[in-house]
């Protein structure tokens, strides 16, 4: 009976060396596993920094873009509203040039009679 007890109480204590170790070395692995994933964490939250200031440049240039099309449209604006206004007198030019009601008209020949 004793013999049986200290064999209970050597594989016991082999059991223990046993579970030490696995405790040992589940340790060391979550450790690499936990450096592992701070590395992958970092590495992911560099490159979420890094397509940040990619969209924080995209949204400048497409700012920039749209107040160079701002500043087109309005001159573009500005030049149709000259062009009609530059039209309308070219017209009224011409409808008195051909009614003769223009006194500020005064023809070639009349001008050479004189």
């Amino acid at each position: 009976m004793e013999i049986a007890i200290g064999l209970v109480g050597v594989a016991i204590a082999v059991l223990g060396i046993i579970l030490a170790y696995i405790w040992r070395a589940n340790g060391r692995y979550m450790r690499e596993m936990q450096k592992a994933m701070m590395e992958g964490f970092k590495a992911l939250q560099e490159g979420q920094e890094r397509i940040a200031r990619s969209l924080e440049r995209t949204e400048q240039e497409i700012l920039e873009g749209r107040r160079s099309l701002l500043g087109m449209e309005e001159r573009i604006i500005r030049l149709l509203i000259e062009s009609r206004r530059n039209e309308r007198i070219l017209r009224i030019k011409l409808e008195e040039s051909q009614t003769g009601n223009n006194l500020l008209y005064t023809p070639i020949t009349d001008n050479l009679r004189a």
